[in-house]
């Protein structure tokens, strides 16, 4: 969690460098300072004193959406005033909290193991793997770990929520009988 809020702190005074820009023509653009400094103050308070918020994966994710706008608005301040430097880091810095984002999502939030008629789609971080039903021998559901065993003895394990029926469960081990080794 200590990187989680590391990428906060980054990204607030991204902001923070981003709003004071503003200051040199304080009477014309007041508004982007009034919008910008008590945000990126804001998250900087938030990492700092209320730490506990940012657990919460949902809250994380407001705030990452908030920090990838005000870094996109950046950006193209950056590049409306010709200042192609900043314009390169605060595209990059953009994009790796948006990486962030898009990866913190799927490490989050619920996956699911899809077992279809030709294969097992198991979702990981980056991408999906797909194991087709020839590649492997045996399903096996116990302790809320899902065990899928390979032709070359390997073992894939994943912990996943049981919350299956008497009944489901034999159907579900019936399905993957039938489909084993095919």
């Amino acid at each position: 969690m200590l990187q989680s809020r590391a990428m906060h702190v980054m990204a607030a005074f991204f902001m923070l460098f981003y709003g004071l820009q503003y200051i040199s023509i304080l009477p014309i653009n007041w508004t982007q300072i009034i919008a910008l400094l008590p945000a990126s103050i804001a998250v900087i308070a938030v990492v700092i004193f209320k730490r506990k918020i940012l657990e919460d994966a949902n809250t994380n994710r407001v705030f990452r959406i908030l920090e990838l706008g005000f870094l996109t608005m950046g950006c193209l301040h950056f590049l409306q005033h010709d200042n192609i430097i900043s314009t390169v880091l605060y595209v990059v810095v953009t994009l790796f909290i948006g990486l962030i984002l898009w990866m913190e999502n799927r490490i989050f939030h619920d996956q699911f193991i899809d077992f279809v008629e030709k294969e097992v789609m198991v979702e990981l971080p980056l991408c999906n793997k797909k194991i087709a039903w020839k590649n492997i021998t045996q399903v096996t559901l116990k302790n809320h770990y899902l065990s899928l065993e390979l032709p070359n003895n390997k073992l894939l394990q994943y912990r996943v929520k049981d919350t299956m029926t008497a009944e489901e469960r034999i159907e579900f081990t019936r399905f993957c009988e039938e489909r084993c080794g095919r």
